[in-house]
């Protein structure tokens, strides 16, 4: 019995959300422009970032991002079931990282989702910081749209929800 942890799970959402829309789709950025602006970490490449925070984002129940933390999430159970069978032990995807997401990220550069270098990544099956603008129900509906409900293999997800001290 064993498991692999995702971490940065709705950091990766939010970055190729970001790069398949504004490079690929809209043709806003190219990919030299992109990389050019992490290298940075977005120093004088504020209007860059902000296009990379405004597309569709993992935890607003938007379909063209959980669509991708969909795939993401099959390839991870695929995987896992592959891997179950050919070594012939259960292996379980998880998306606990507890709190590893905060040093992982202090060693992870600036991401295409416009997360500064050196900051801590999306902890869990939870949004990137700042990213979910549409209310708990909305990041409950995105965790539930991600999942691949035809495979086994997979063991817990973390969700965290913070709510304002007024709600």
């Amino acid at each position: 019995l064993g498991y692999f942890e995702c971490i940065g799970y709705g950091t990766v959402i939010d970055s190729l959300s970001a790069i398949k829309r504004l490079v690929f789709e809209e043709k806003k950025l190219t990919m030299a422009q992109l990389i050019q602006a992490m290298e940075a970490n977005f120093d004088g490449y504020e209007d860059v970032r902000h296009f990379l925070m405004n597309v569709p984002c993992y935890g607003n129940n938007a379909p063209y991002a959980d669509e991708i933390g969909k795939a993401i999430d099959r390839a991870a159970v695929q995987f896992a079931h592959k891997y179950s069978r050919e070594l012939g032990v259960h292996l379980d995807l998880r998306y606990v990282p507890f709190t590893s997401h905060v040093p992982f990220g202090r060693v992870v550069s600036a991401t295409p989702n416009g997360r500064k270098a050196w900051s801590p990544l999306s902890d869990g099956s939870s949004a990137s910081h700042g990213a979910d603008n549409n209310g708990p129900t909305a990041i409950l509906l995105s965790n539930f749209n991600t999942k691949n409900y035809d495979y086994r293999e997979r063991a817990a997800r973390l969700l965290n929800i913070k709510l304002s001290p007024k709600t």
